[in-house]
């Protein structure tokens, strides 16, 4: 093999400065380093100068390193000709680098074809293009080749590469041709799940949206695998992968059952009004989710509010019925005053999963009630009567897997019924709105701010005392009893300022408020309670125990109306 002139004296410029590498390897090896970077031209130093690169070193290969990541970090800037032309020891342990910088590139001018490379790819990257060719900034040019790459991948080519040739200079501009090697067209022939094998699989088609036969695109699928976070009953044990065979794609979920039951009892101290001794009064909620492994829930409440109220409620939820997006929903609501009425509903309706986290309902909700005018308080009307309606509705919720206190941070639920009510023979068109929902905004990691609204709205020419909305209690107003303001129209709000101070406790404020019209009784009032509280998560389950006084617009406060809500909610 033989060399030209400049070959020869390139060569030996090399293993010089190889030679030179290694003496200054050995010289400094053990010492603390310093290293200093020079330009030849005074433009080129405070571009160095602005990268701020390192300047302390334990060894002289960290320094080498660093001296190699800065000439890569100039390079993608725009110096595409950056070389280091030597490094000098100046004394024990400071090291010179010198650097060539070269002219800047500033863009790059890529060149297209249409059927490889889609306009609305290239109107995202650039504003400067035509139908043959678009121009980025250099420095963008790493980030907008994974762009596309991505984007043909997400076509079902996974294995699609770009790449650049016949690269030339005109001044500042570089010009290329951008050229797209195409894969195989993938789509998706199995999924398969692992660690739960239970899984119930409508979940995977309607739920999360992975279908057999799709095109196969990664990005979609992480997509669609991020609504995993917003189910109850299984979550994701480690990250999906996909196993690429010569004839089919196959992805592999790697899920774990999830606790999802739920046990929730409540427990209200008060003093009675009649007798100024302490009275007693609490609910019990059980919810059973996907004990079938069909995604199936079901929940039973009962509540005793101590002054002969009492209320069950049952409801069944079957989703993704014959592996379509559509559920059934069914539900029991028995409600007695003493022996004034008992008020009986009953529900039916159809679901539709819209999304992960939106649920679409419609169907028909039936009421009848037996009333005893006699025992009726002065002043309010009850009276038998039956009525049906048609229902429609929606709920909305955000799964907050990664707090155990926590763990949803919204819940909405909205409900609109349209028909009659029959009493004493005469129909009356009616119709009922309500809401229920509240949100969690995290201020940061220990600071956070809880609202919840309950509304209700009944819209008729007569009313019924048997047929009104019935709020107050832990769970719509506290400071006051439970069901113990009855109302035609109404919306509550309860407000927390909540602070972490543990992991697993926190405390909050109280500041509840209401407005309510009690149509039959031409009456409004504003309400409010203030009080404190905390949770506290156990062995046994989420402890929270809440002290609110309660009072209507005018009334001063009171100790006699202290309310104390205690409440464990277990999961299971």
């Amino acid at each position: 093999m033989t060399f030209n002139k400049k070959e020869h004296h390139t060569l030996l410029k090399s293993i010089i400065f190889i030679f030179g590498l290694c003496f200054l390897s050995f010289a400094v090896q053990g010492q603390q380093l310093s290293l200093k970077v020079k330009a030849k031209k005074k433009a080129g130093q405070r571009v160095i100068d602005s990268l701020k690169y390192q300047k302390g070193f334990e060894s002289f290969n960290t320094l080498s390193e660093e001296v190699s990541n800065l000439n890569s970090r100039l390079i993608k800037s725009g110096f595409i000709d950056c070389k280091t032309d030597s490094l000098e020891r100046k004394s024990d342990s400071l090291i010179l680098a010198h650097f060539r910088l070269g002219q800047k590139v500033d863009s790059i001018s890529l060149l297209y074809a249409q059927k490889n490379i889609a306009e609305k790819w290239v109107q995202y990257l650039s504003q400067d293009h035509t139908d043959s060719s678009f121009v980025i900034p250099f420095s963008k040019l790493e980030e907008s080749l994974s762009y596309l790459s991505s984007k043909i991948a997400d076509q079902g080519r996974p294995f699609s590469t770009v790449s650049l040739k016949q690269i030339g200079r005109k001044d500042n501009t570089l010009i290329a041709r951008l050229i797209s090697t195409r894969s195989q067209r993938r789509k998706i022939d199995s999924i398969v799940v692992k660690g739960y094998d239970k899984f119930p699989r409508a979940y995977l088609k309607n739920y999360l949206g992975l279908k057999t036969g799709k095109p196969f695109n990664k990005t979609e699928i992480d997509r669609k695998l991020g609504r995993l976070g917003n189910l109850r009953f299984a979550q994701s044990k480690r990250s999906p992968e996909v196993l690429f065979r010569q004839d089919s794609t196959a992805i592999y979920l790697y899920l774990e059952r999830r606790d999802s039951n739920r046990f929730d009892g409540f427990l209200g101290f008060s003093t009675s009004e009649e007798s100024s001794g302490l009275e007693l009064n609490g609910y019990i909620n059980l919810q059973l989710n996907n004990n079938l492994n069909f995604g199936e829930e079901f929940s039973i409440q009962y509540r005793n509010t101590g002054d002969e109220q009492e209320r069950i409620q049952v409801e069944l939820e079957l989703p993704f019925l014959f592996d379509t997006p559509f559920g059934l929903n069914l539900g029991l609501d028995i409600y007695r005053r003493d022996s004034t009425f008992t008020t009986t509903d009953q529900f039916a309706k159809l679901t539709y999963q819209l999304t992960s986290n939106l649920k679409l309902n419609a169907g028909y909700r039936g009421s009848s009630s037996t009333a005893n005018a006699n025992n009726v308080i002065l002043g309010q009307n009850a009276e038998d009567f039956e009525a049906g309606f048609f229902s429609t509705g929606a709920n909305f919720m955000i799964i907050n897997d990664y707090n155990s206190i926590i763990p949803v941070n919204t819940d909405l639920n909205f409900d609109i019924n349209i028909g009659k009510r029959t009493a004493q023979n005469q129909p009356e068109p009616q119709y009922r709105l309500f809401f229920e929902g509240f949100h969690s905004v995290q201020l940061n990691a220990r600071n956070s701010i809880y609202i919840k609204n309950q509304s209700g709205y009944l819209n008729s020419e007569t009313f019924l005392t048997n047929e009104l909305f019935r709020f107050g209690g832990i769970n719509s107003l506290r400071g006051f009893e439970e069901n113990s303001l009855i109302s035609s129209l109404y919306s509550s709000f309860q407000t927390e300022y909540r602070y972490l101070l543990s992991r697993n406790l926190y405390a909050h404020s109280i500041v509840d408020f209401a407005y309510a019209e009690n149509a039959q009784l031409n009456d409004a009032q504003r309400l409010f309670s203030f009080g404190f509280g905390f949770g506290l998560k156990t062995k046994a389950g989420l402890l929270r125990v809440n002290i609110a006084n309660g009072k209507s617009e005018g009334q001063k406060l009171e100790f006699n109306n202290t309310k104390v809500h205690l409440s464990l909610t277990s999961i299971f």
